[in-house]
């Protein structure tokens, strides 16, 4: 790697650093770029990180006894690395959600909202970019497995926030 590229690679970094965190100041009620969360909800996130670092050990077990077995898939590597940290952060996503523990106690749930299609129709691009130009295997072979990772995990957290909601409105009716 070039001296240029580091650097390149360096300030790319520190610009969706500075981003992010302009985004989840706007984001929270109070303007701070942390989540305040209260002491219930912190103990869920301690599970719901310790089924999701899990779920990563079983994800990487998996391909260490595919690549020893000698067994290869045709996906890049590095994209198939990333897609059990997807999977880890999932597991993380939906447990909390249906725990009542993915929300601060300082967020604002419409522009989290509309961040998330955000990112649901910013991770779109790539992959019809590359299916449209080179085939669906395409998408799955190479780093839009990612992007596809990365789409299934919003559709995911947006399946549970739905099923969290209909929960709360029953037990609201019921109770």
């Amino acid at each position: 790697m070039t001296a240029q590229a580091i650097i390149s690679l360096i300030f790319s970094i520190a610009l969706i650093v500075l981003v992010c965190w302009g985004i989840f100041k706007r984001a929270n009620k109070d303007h701070k770029a942390k989540t305040q969360y209260d002491e219930r909800q912190t103990a869920v996130r301690g599970k719901g990180f310790m089924y999701g670092f899990y779920t990563m050990l079983v994800f990487q077990t998996i391909l260490y006894i595919l690549e020893t077995s000698g067994i290869t898939l045709p996906i890049a590597p590095f994209s198939l690395g990333f897609v059990g940290v997807i999977l880890g952060a999932t597991v993380l996503a939906v447990y909390t959600v249906w725990n009542g523990a993915y929300w601060g106690l300082n967020n604002n749930r419409k522009w989290y909202t509309i961040i998330f299609v955000f990112f649901l129709l910013f991770n779109l691009i790539p992959i019809i970019g590359v299916w449209s130009t080179e085939g669906f295997l395409n998408v799955i072979q190479g780093t839009s497995l990612v992007n596809v990772g990365v789409e299934v995990m919003l559709i995911a957290l947006g399946i549970a926030f739905a099923l969290r909601h209909m929960k709360d409105k029953t037990e609201e009716a019921e109770g």
